[in-house]
């Protein structure tokens, strides 16, 4: 089986020459040999062709060190083939930093690369720049050609995509055009500096510029990305000390001198106070950040090397300026091998009379190690110092701390950030940046972090370039800030924790603080976790099963028009198709479910448990429960259903809607069972109907039952005649003459009744009842009727005269059991 580069090539030379056959397949091999598979399996043999024939077109004719750039949408009529992308197609010689440069510059521009495809071959051109159609990579000069698939980029923008990257290339060429030179220039300030420190009595002096010398070598050495170059002269005019760039030295991407007002002499009294500061004062080279962001290679602001030019009387004569990048290996070599910040280690050592080997020296050493070199290039051995301590001081802290200070250039500020390991995360970090750069109005940042192995605090530099006055930042204001945005999830539990135990908070937050997954952390309030933890230590207290709590929306942290119910316990998980039904009987309507499970510690020992949250309204109203008249009766009554002490019945609904507590309902039910018993043609579910469609009816029938049995009333006989008025009032408002009947005739159950055993708070409820005083019982009636009910169980005893007779019968009629009672 043929390979796609195989049929390509087949497409390519179906038409061609020998020559110009071989010439496309050797093209084909060099382009697309390294491709991406992605690439590849996305574009189909013909677009591949199409693609190499258009860069054919491309660079066929040009100078080789010309840089050409096309931006096109392609379309089938016009290029051959078809892209929902734009595709940006480069050709100039071969160096570094094009790809790399180029990427950055498009992500600047928002916009994505979805294929990169970037080869380097070696073309042969004739006098006039033409492609001759053979390989010799002997004779052939390195060009690139890339291709870059991007997101589309609509045809009237092209113009100002090729201008950008256009000027980006510039610099990369600038750069490594000059790359040698720079260097060379390098290696005479190292025989100057040599020269002159051979010239200088005062050994502190000589050797300060010998480190210096040192210095520049260490850069020289796969240490430093030169990208510019350019001198200044210092001049006396007139007895007036100018300033001015050096004729002709300018190089890589300082070349242009459309940006600088130094081009013509410059008085120095006209130069602001930080410049002149920096050129005339100070140490004899200075490490820092530029105010500009690199161009090439990598997207960050711009090292900056200044060197301090002086006459063989070492007299001050102006400045020499390398801006680059520092490498990696720049960034990771252990201070000790570098000049400048081995000597700078020394003086912080002597600053702190540190003694060699001691624990402190080595934290010193360790601290001063970790942090940005730059920071450590620029720094004052007595900042340094000082920030160490504050690093030293830390580590005894479980705390966060925050310095500032300016950058030498007064073009920044640098932010020193230390906190506890266990609170730092990307978020946290993100956060305090985003805080830093809107204090600061900052339009660049750059961080490090670090962090050791084993230390236990995190600490962030970062570099801020702004143009506000340090002094005018409040740093307690900032610092507070900070604390907060570090502040973890389980910090504020125990904060608030604290604040409603007092010092027991403490010792509840250390047995949970690693119990909460981050689903829970996410959407629970702190208020809320706090009762969770509240009623996870009463069920172990108590030993038991279930326990349930039911909150207002304020407590949790998000659905404001829901109310959370929660049942902790120590199972796995509830059975949904079991729990549903009980919430649904008590009238709530269920929007979310979530479960998390907690392992803590309780009295020593590891315990597990979990939290089941139910997010719910009332069913009609769609509205949160109103938890102020029903807490405590739906949280009684979850219990018991739970636990399976109460019936899940519809009539559940009226602890909702009539304020009943689980009891009272099964109270209610009790009669629903015998009327439906008494009028056979009346079923359960039109009584259960009846009393839902009227809970103010309901609570009058208990109301009234309560006057009549409950041992400790007062004024009996008074309360159960208000209690029969108001009920017979409320009839008022039922509109259904067979509700009415239904109504009345419970009512008339709970008068014909004449004992009762409810408020013993037995597992049953029973009633003993007059058969007489029953309207509408179909005779033959007994002189008494004694109804059990239980949650599993409902019977009947039916007495003809004082004396009870009988036995026990098990019956299939559910429905009407009484009637078969009564035929034996």
């Amino acid at each position: 089986m043929r390979t796609k580069l195989e049929r390509v090539d087949e497409q390519l030379t179906r038409h061609a020459s020998e020559k110009d056959a071989d010439f496309y397949r050797e093209l084909s091999k060099r382009v697309f040999g390294k491709a991406t598979s992605g690439f590849l399996d996305n574009h189909d043999p013909e677009t591949l062709a199409a693609i190499l024939r258009g860069a054919v077109k491309f660079i066929e004719k040009k100078d080789p060190h010309e840089i050409r750039i096309r931006a096109t949408n392609p379309r089938y009529d016009v290029d051959g083939w078809d892209s929902p992308k734009t595709a940006l197609e480069i050709s100039m010689s071969d160096r570094p930093f094009i790809v790399d440069s180029v990427s950055h510059e498009l992500k600047r521009m928002g916009l994505d690369i979805h294929y990169l495809v970037h080869p380097i071959i070696r073309i042969q051109r004739d006098a006039e720049g033409q492609m001759i159609r053979e390989f010799d990579d002997q004779k052939g000069v390195a060009e690139v050609y890339e291709l870059y698939l991007i997101e589309q980029v609509p045809d009237d923008q092209h113009e100002e995509l090729i201008r950008r990257v256009a000027a980006i290339l510039n610099d990369v060429k600038a750069a490594t055009d000059d790359y040698k030179t720079m260097r060379k220039q390098v290696n005479d300030l190292c025989q100057g500096l040599s020269a002159l420190a051979g010239k200088q009595e005062d050994k502190t002096q000589a050797a300060a510029i010998e480190e210096c010398e040192q210095f520049l070598r260490w850069l020289d050495n796969h240490h430093f990305v030169f990208l510019g170059y350019r001198e200044y002269d210092i001049e006396e005019k007139d007895g007036t000390r100018t300033l001015q760039i050096h004729p002709d030295s300018s190089l890589g991407i300082l070349r242009d001198l459309s940006g600088s007002k130094f081009e013509s002499p410059v008085p120095l009294e006209q130069v602001s106070e930080n410049l002149k500061e920096r050129v005339t004062g100070g140490p004899p080279i200075i490490v820092t950040k530029a105010n500009r962001e690199s161009t090439v290679h990598r997207p960050v602001k711009l090292d900056y090397i200044g060197l301090k030019k002086f006459d063989d009387e070492f007299n001050l004569v102006g400045e020499v300026r390398f801006v680059g990048l520092f490498t990696s290996s720049a960034l990771t070599t252990p201070v000790k091998d570098i000049p400048i910040l081995r000597r700078r280690l020394e003086e912080v050592l002597k600053l702190d009379q540190a003694i060699a080997g001691s624990h402190d020296f080595k934290q010193i050493v360790t601290i001063f190690n970790s942090m940005p070199r730059e920071e450590l290039f620029w720094s004052e051995a007595e900042v340094l110092h000082r920030d160490i301590r504050t690093i030293m001081t830390m580590q005894q802290e479980h705390d966060v701390r925050l310095t500032l200070r300016p950058d030498p250039l007064h073009r920044g500020a640098l932010v020193m950030v230390i906190m506890p390991r266990d609170r730092f995360n990307t978020e946290v970090r993100h956060r305090v940046q985003e805080h830093l750069e809107q204090t600061f109005n900052a339009d660049h940042v750059d961080y490090q972090l670090s962090m050791g192995e084993d230390e236990e605090q995190v600490r962030f530099h970062f570099f801020l370039t702004t143009d506000v006055e340090l002094a005018s930042v409040d740093m307690h204001e900032l610092e507070s800030k900070v604390v907060d945005m570090t502040r973890t999830w389980n910090d504020r539990l125990s904060e608030r924790l604290v604040a409603t135990h007092g010092d027991a908070g403490l010792k509840m937050g250390e047995n949970f603080f690693r119990s909460f997954p981050e689903g829970y952390m996410a959407t629970t309030s702190f208020g809320m976790a706090v009762k969770d933890i509240e009623n996870l230590v009463e069920r172990v207290n108590n030993d038991e099963h279930y326990r349930v709590g039911i909150f207002n929306p304020t407590d949790s942290q998000f659905d404001e028009d829901a109310t959370s119910v929660r049942i902790y316990h120590a199972h796995e998980t509830l059975v949904l198709s079991e729990v549903l039904p009980i919430l649904e009987n008590l009238g709530l309507r269920v929007l979310l479910q979530s479960s998390y499970q907690l392992d803590f510690k309780h009295d020593g020992s590891e315990r597990r448990s979990t939290i089941d949250v139910f997010r719910v309204q009332e069913r009609l109203s769609r509205q949160p429960v109103d938890l102020r008249a029903h807490q405590e009766s739906l949280m009684a009554a979850m219990t018991a259903l739970l636990n399976k002490t109460a019936e899940n019945h519809p009539l559940n609904g009226l602890v909702l809607a009539g304020g009943l507590s689980w009891r009272e309902v099964s109270l209610l039910r009790t009669y629903q069972a015998y009327l439906s018993q008494v009028q056979v043609s009346t079923s359960r579910q039109f009584i259960t109907r009846t009393l839902l469609a009227h809970p103010e009816c309901a609570t009058h029938i208990y109301r009234y039952f309560e006057a009549k049995f409950r041992p400790d009333f007062s004024d009996r006989e008074q309360a159960m005649r208000q209690r029969r008025e108001e009920f017979f009032d409320s009839l008022n408002a039922v509109s259904s003459l067979a509700y009415d009947s239904t109504l009345r005739a419970l009512f008339n159950l709970v008068e014909s009744t004449l004992r009762t055993n409810f408020f013993l708070e037995k597992d049953f409820i029973s009633h003993k009842i007059s058969s007489r005083d029953v309207l509408e019982m179909p005779d033959p009636r007994p002189l008494y009727e004694i109804v059990v009910v239980g949650r599993n169980v409902e019977g009947i005893h039916l007495r003809g005269g004082p004396v009870a007779r009988g036995g026990l019968r098990w019956s299939d009629r559910p429905d009407d059991y009484r009637t078969e009672v009564l035929g034996l």
